[in-house]
Order: structure tokens, then C-alpha cells, then sequence
């Protein structure tokens, strides 16, 4: 019975040729583009989760406020918050803290070893943290080689990742039974250490919220510069992460962590600032905080992706059902002799899922071929890593394939195996009401569906179109930007034995406007686009308690990137310069009220408002603009500092050769690093680009499907109506009225399709908007445009077909039938 069932089917599957390749085709592209979508949300879902302890361990917040409403968020706290909270309470199991050196997360670090032949090799790292012990205990991270127990313990201690062992010590450092116990030299910002390895720790996996490539023992911190104040509740620059007890509640705990702060922080931290707790698996898709140690994802758009994954699967499930349900009538008969003959129903139902196995078969092998093409497209598509081996998502693969046999097979069985013999015999079944309406149903569904797609992709491209088009209120074009020496610590003391390095600044500085065709250079601790390097002072209370963000940068800094002065002059050497958002936060309506007041903030530091500059986009169009004060640069207090520039990029390749040579002779110890800051600023969108490419092209993918299923549905009905065609033509119809025919049927399921789908997509689209600060107006088009888009589209899918219908000699038509 069962070679019966399957030669039946393989017969059915040659038969129809047309029909089977419509199918297998769909159903390939479906499950294909399921996977790789369902692949994609897989890997976002699982950050962090390879911890051992991950459903434990938290990260604290902590959150900004003024007159209830929040005016900052950020991962970074006071320095004794961690080890306190273990002393005074006993849910909390272990801590473990992240401090950056110094200068912030564009700084770098260098590490140098010297081995036994007196040879040196030195590389600089972004990545390098001082932490606790707690660190290897809490954390998952394998360690390579080492005690897992004491490796960060004691002072000096430094604890390398694989990749860093590598650059250090070469491809075969496993060889290498010695490295543990041997010293570097660590020099960052304002320290020089000198370090034991005490253990390789494996690398961050791709999915984690963060990476590095070292680790620091913190007892290491408070033997150098920061030893005076580090311990102090005024050290706001730690990532604190918390291991709780299993089954406590972390909600009643933030309670006990914010009264903690109250009793011991200072009043005006407890006053303005609340502490929250955010667990561990939810850092890279649900916080996006300033100063995040990585750009995160969006939990939003892994949902509508997920969305769209499923919708894809069901256009093509929908597309064999219908297509299947649509050739009844060429089976009815074939199922009316088998009914005749004695089949019972249960035999006829397996038969048409075995036809649905055979095909299912045919597309999952085709399927996977697609999947296996496309990993490279993907990989660069999404800058992920392809990563089939969690179990779940195997499994998925396995159940994907019966999964799409049942829904597909079952109710087209169910369907044509319950109908009278006679009934079929005669073909009633497919001139009923109940199967036409059927058919259609599913059509409509196809088509609200694409609907939905394009509107939501036309608004996803126009959006990212506004993003990258929109006037940030700055000159970005021919703004070169140099990166300052990363290690001002390797200068200071192999170069010239001192801590200042205001003569080397000058001396790039002069050589760089030499360079810049007689444009400005302006020397900065923050660019367009960077956070790392902006810290936020806080107001006294005239200014109701506020916090403005403190860009430290020179008076060219105005002229390089083109800033609009609305009052004043931007000279922050001999006093402040604020924009029109601090200006207004200081109570000054008017701009030009501010110049000449004296601005004084919580730590009593008075200086003049020299000018006011208009608003400007320092970060990307999802944030609000915040306001700003312009400082004077501290050549005796240089964090990581960027020298801008504007060059005239026809001559580009000799003016980077000249800069570079400046560059080295004011820092020769470190690396030549630029950029442009177009490039740089759009680098915000990346996530966003990302999205945005993904669901065009799989929006794309879910249409092509819905249209491989209307031409199979134009063929079957050209293929009923083709007596009615030659009748027509006979008495006389033109093929102007065979191809209105034919068509306005399926023109009309399009209209009900987009009368249905406009109201849904228009409050989808205006919530996703609200992510942005700034953002699009929903123009009328943007809604009516993809209707007639997919007008056009369904137009083009059948036009082939009921052309060729309309031209046919009416004779051969009538003859056929």
C-alpha cells in the first residue's frame, strides 16, 4: 500500500508539472528564509545564556532624574557599591566590577613583553578591564591556563585572553609552559605596571554582552593614580554586575539597593539618582544606555523579524494549500472512482499527505541547498557568525520538516476525501460556493500580508534614508579625524620623562594646519558620534539640581565643524560655551541674555558664558539633543583627545602621507589612526541599516512567494475558463475584455486586502517611529504607494498568462474543450 500511496504521488508530481514546481519552489524559498531568519533571532536570543549562573547575575543602573522625570540612564555607578551590598546583605552571593582605564572606551592600553633574548613586542589593546575576583567565579569564561581561584586575587595579577596570548607570544603559545609567571609591562593613561600573568582565560564568544583582552586585578587600580579617590562614592565610572542568591527577588532587592545608597552615598547621589537591577540575559537586547560596552541589539526588531519568519512559512503553506484545494478539479474525478471502487476515507487522506511528504521532501532538500548558499551572504548581510550548533535550533530544522508536511497535506486531505462520490464525479466541488470563497480567503490573506510588507519596508527605508540624509546641524564632509596617542603614559616617559604633552599637541597641531589648506584644526575630547569621552556635570540648585554634558575642546572647534553661533563667540579658553538647550535649562529664553552670565555648577567652579551655539546632533537622530557646555582642554589633564581637520580630499593621498610623517614626529610611539567623520557618525545607523536590509530582502522573498502562488492560481483559473474565453471570443469580445476578465478579480481580492491591512500597518508603523527622537511624518503615499506597488506586481504575475488566453484562436479552445 505504501509503493502504491508513493508511486501515485511521484506520478501526480509529474503530471503537473507547472503546479509541482510552484510548490516545491515556494516551499524551498519558505522554510529557507524561516531558518535563516529563525537562525539570526536564535543567536540574538542567546547573549549571555552559556553562563553558568546567567538567571542569577545582574547589572546595576542607574537612572537620572529631575522633577520625576529621568535625564539620564547608564551602566556606570559608584565604585563601593559592589562590595557593600555583599558586606550588608546576604542575598547577594558574589559581585564583580569592569573599570576601563581612564580615558574612556576609545582609549587603548599597551602591553610589552620581553623575553629572554632581550627582544621586545609590543601591541596595544581597546579592550582591557580591571576587575575583581569575583569575575572568574561568577562569569563562564573558560580558563586556558591558571587557578580560577586566585588568578585575579592579589595586586599585579593580569589574566590574558587567547587572542592576546597570541599576538604576545605567537601562534603556538600553548606550547609554552612558562607563560604563567612571566611579566609585562602594562601602560595605559596615567599608569605604568609592571604584571604577573597568572592565567589565559578563553575568549569572549560572539553572543557576549561584552569582550576583552586582558583582565587586571582591581587591588592593581588603587596602587596608582587613581589610588587617592577611587574608593570614594565620587569614582562614577564601574560596571557592577551581582550574583544573587537562587529564588531572590530581585525587584524587593532594588529596594535594599537604593536604601543602601541612602545610607551610605553621598545626599545628593541618593537625591537625584535611582539604582535598578537589569539580569544579566537581558543587557544586549533590552538596555540601551549611554557608555554600553557594546552596541546592542534591539529586541524590537528581533520580534518583527520573528514575525516575518513566520509569515514567510505560512504564504507558502497557504500557497500549497490553495493550489491544491484549486486543482480539485482535475482530482475530483480520481477521487470519485477511488470512493466508487470502496477506498475508504482514511486511505484517501494518506494519499494526499503522502503527496504532501513527497513534495515537502523535494523542497526541504532544496531548502537546505539554499541554506547552505546562502551562509556567506548572510554572514556579511548581518556581521553575525553562522551557528547551527545550539540543540534548539537543530531541533527546530527537524521539526520544521513534518511540521510543513501536516499543515500542508492535512487539510487538503481532510477537504477533498469528505465529499460524496457522486458529487465529485460531477465536479461540484469546485463550482461551489464554500470552495471559491475558500480560495479567495487565502488569497486575500496573501496579499494583506504583502501589503504589510512593503508599507513597513518603504517606511523602514525612508526612515534610514532621513536618518542619513538629515542635517545633524555640523559639517561632516572633508572632516578628517586623527586619534590622539593612545598611550600618553609611553610618551611622558620614554620620550621626554614628563607628564605633559602640550608641546607634542602644538606640534602636530601647527604641522596639521599646514596640511589642511589653511582651514582650522581643533584639538577635542569628544567628536560627533562619541560618547566615551563626554562626562556630565552636575547644577547647583538655582538650576534645579540638572546635568549638562561637558565637551572639553579648543576655540577651532566651532569652525571645523561648521557650529552656528546664535550669541557671542565660541572661546572656551577664557570661558564656558553652551548650546541653546543649556541656555534654556539655565532659565536664558533669549541667547543672547547668556553671554557675559557667570555659570557656576555643583562643584563650585565659576566661569563666564562666552557664547551660545545653535543645537546640533552630537549622536544619532534616536536620541533627544541634550544640552552642552564647551570647555577649555587641560593640557596637564589629556584624556583620549582627536585632532579634526577639514583636507581636500583631491589631494587626499598626499596629505595622509604628510600627516602621518607630522603624526610620528610628535607621538613616535604610537600608531597613525584617522577617519572621516561621515563615516563615522553613519557608523550609529549600522544596527539599524542591518534591520533595514534584513526585512527588504526577506519581505522581498515573502512576496515572491505570495506571487508564485498567484500564478499558479492564474494558471488553474485561465485553465477552467478557457470554454468561456473562446465563447467570448466568438460573439465578438476583444482581448481588452478577456484581459479585464481575467484580472479584476484579482485586483478586487488586492483592494480588500489593502482595505484591511491599511489601518493595522498605519499603528505599526507609527509605533515603531516612536523609537526615534526623529523620524519621518506618515505621508499619504507611504501608505498608497505599496497598494499600487502590489497592483502592479499582481498585474505582472498574470499578465503572461491571460495574454496568452486572450490571443488564443477561440477554435483551438472550443475543440479542447
Amino acid at each position: 500500500m505504501l509503493r502504491n500511496y508513493l508511486l501515485i504521488a511521484f506520478r501526480n508530481l509529474l503530471k503537473n508539472k507547472a503546479f509541482s514546481l510552484i510548490n516545491i519552489l515556494g516551499l524551498a524559498i519558505g522554510m529557507a528564509a524561516c531558518l535563516l531568519i529563525l537562525q539570526y533571532v536564535n543567536f540574538e536570543l542567546s547573549y549571555d545564556d552559556f553562563h553558568e549562573h546567567a538567571e542569577d547575575i545582574y547589572r546595576v543602573h542607574a537612572y537620572n532624574f529631575k522633577d520625576n522625570t529621568i535625564t539620564r540612564k547608564t551602566p556606570l555607578n559608584p565604585y563601593p557599591l559592589g562590595p557593600g551590598l555583599q558586606k550588608d546583605y546576604p542575598e547577594v552571593i558574589n559581585f564583580t566590577r569592569l573599570i576601563l582605564p581612564w580615558s574612556g572606551q576609545e582609549a587603548s592600553s599597551t602591553l610589552v613583553w620581553r623575553n629572554m633574548k632581550g627582544n621586545t613586542v609590543k601591541q596595544n589593546f581597546k579592550w582591557g578591564f580591571y576587575t575583581d575576583p569575583g569575575f572568574l567565579e561568577m562569569f563562564s569564561f573558560s580558563l586556558l591556563k591558571g587557578d580560577r581561584q586566585a588568578a585575579l586575587k592579589s595586586t599585579h595579577q593580569i589574566v590574558l585572553s587567547e587572542s592576546t596570548a597570541r599576538k604576545l607570544f605567537g601562534n603556538n603559545w600553548q606550547e609554552k609552559d612558562d607563560i604563567i609567571g612571566q611579566s609585562l609591562e602594562y601602560i595605559n593613561e596615567y599608569d605604568r605596571f609592571t604584571l604577573v600573568i597568572s592565567g589565559i582565560i578563553a575568549d569572549a564568544p560572539a553572543n557576549a554582552h561584552f569582550q576583552y583582552e586582558f583582565l587586571t586585578s582591581m587591588s592593581t587600580l588603587s596602587t596608582g593614580w587613581a589610588k587617592d579617590f577611587i574608593d570614594t562614592w565620587d569614582s562614577n565610572g564601574v560596571y557592577t554586575y551581582l550574583q544573587l542568591a537562587p529564588q531572590t527577588d530581585a525587584n524587593n532587592f532594588t529596594h535594599k539597593l537604593n536604601t543602601f545608597v541612602a545610607q551610605h552615598g553621598p545626599e545628593n547621589l541618593h537625591a537625584h539618582t535611582e539604582f535598578s537591577l537589569l539580569p544579566l540575559q537581558d543587557i544586549y537586547l533590552y538596555s540601551h544606555l549611554e557608555e554600553e560596552l557594546k552596541v546592542n541589539g534591539n529586541a524590537k526588531y528581533v520580534s518583527f523579524l520573528s514575525l516575518v519568519a513566520i509569515l514567510i512559512l505560512s504564504i507558502a503553506l497557504v500557497n500549497y494549500m490553495n493550489l491544491t484545494t484549486a486543482k480539485a478539479v482535475s482530482r475530483g474525478n480520481e477521487v470519485g472512482v477511488r470512493k466508487v471502487m470502496g477506498a475508504k476515507r482514511a486511505q484517501i487522506v494518506r494519499q494526499f499527505l503522502f503527496e504532501s511528504l513527497l513534495l515537502n521532501v523535494l523542497a526541504f532538500i532544496l531548502a537546505m541547498t539554499f541554506l547552505q548558499l546562502a551562509i556567506p551572504f548572510y554572514t556579511h548581510l548581518t556581521g553575525k557568525v553562522w551557528n547551527a550548533a545550539p540543540g534548539h535550533f537543530r531541533g527546530f530544522i527537524l521539526l520544521l520538516f513534518p511540521l510543513s508536511t501536516l499543515i500542508s497535506g492535512l487539510y487538503p486531505a481532510l477537504l477533498l476525501s469528505g465529499f460524496h462520490p457522486v458529487q465529485m464525479l460531477k465536479g461540484r466541488f469546485v463550482h461551489s460556493q464554500s470552495g471559491m470563497q475558500l480560495r479567495k480567503g487565502m488569497v486575500v490573506f496573501q496579499f494583506w500580508i504583502s501589503v504589510m510588507l512593503i508599507i513597513f519596508t518603504f517606511t523602514v527605508y525612508h526612515q534610514l534614508q532621513y536618518m542619513r540624509t538629515y542635517d545633524p546641524g555640523f559639517e561632516q564632509e572633508g572632516v578628517l579625524v586623527v586619534k590622539g596617542p593612545a598611550n600618553r603614559t609611553e610618551t611622558w616617559i620614554e620620550h621626554d620623562q614628563q607628564r605633559n604633552t602640550s608641546d607634542h599637541t602644538d606640534t602636530f597641531k601647527d604641522a596639521a594646519s599646514q596640511y589642511a589648506g589653511g582651514n582650522a584644526v581643533s584639538l577635542s575630547w569628544s567628536i560627533p558620534g562619541e560618547r566615551g569621552s563626554i562626562w556630565p556635570v552636575g547644577l547647583v540648585e538655582a538650576y534645579g539640581n540638572s546635568k549638562i554634558d561637558v565637551i572639553n575642546a579648543d576655540n577651532d572647534y566651532a569652525a571645523v565643524y561648521g557650529l552656528e553661533l546664535m550669541s557671542g563667540v565660541f572661546d572656551t579658553e577664557n570661558g564656558y560655551v553652551i548650546n541653546e538647550s543649556a541656555a534654556e535649562i539655565l532659565g536664558y529664553d533669549d541667547p543672547t541674555a547668556a553671554v557675559g552670565q557667570v555659570f557656576r555648577d555643583d562643584r563650585n567652579h565659576e566661569r563666564n558664558i562666552r557664547g551660545v551655539v545653535k543645537d546640533y546632533h552630537h549622536h544619532s537622530l534616536q536620541h533627544q539633543i541634550r544640552p552642552l557646555i564647551f570647555s577649555e582642554n587641560d593640557p596637564t589633564y589629556q584624556l583620549d583627545f582627536y585632532y579634526s581637520l577639514k583636507v581636500n580630499t583631491g589631494q587626499l593621498n598626499t596629505t595622509m602621507d604628510q600627516l602621518e610623517n607630522a603624526y610620528k614626529k610628535a607621538y613616535p610611539f604610537d600608531a597613525f589612526e584617522y577617519y572621516f567623520i561621515d563615516e563615522y557618525f553613519d557608523a550609529q545607523y549600522r544596527e539599524d541599516q542591518r534591520f533595514g536590509n534584513l526585512f527588504s530582502l526577506f519581505s522581498g522573498l515573502c512576496i515572491f512567494i505570495a506571487c508564485l502562488g498567484l500564478f499558479g492560481l492564474s494558471l488553474q483559473t485561465i485553465a477552467e475558463k478557457t470554454k468561456e474565453i473562446g465563447i467570448r471570443k466568438v460573439l465578438g469580445a476583444s482581448v481588452s475584455n478577456i484581459l479585464s476578465l481575467l484580472s479584476r478579480d484579482f485586483i478586487k481580492l488586492v483592494i480588500i486586502a489593502s482595505v484591511l491591512a491599511l489601518p493595522l500597518a498605519y499603528w505599526v508603523i507609527q509605533r515603531w517611529l516612536q523609537n526615534y527622537a526623529f523620524h519621518i511624518e506618515i505621508a499619504w503615499w507611504l501608505l498608497l504607494l505599496p497598494v499600487l506597488l502590489l497592483i502592479i506586481i499582481t498585474m505582472l504575475t498574470i499578465s503572461f498568462q491571460t495574454t496568452r488566453a486572450a490571443l488564443a484562436n477561440p477554435v483551438d479552445s472550443l475543440k479542447y474543450e
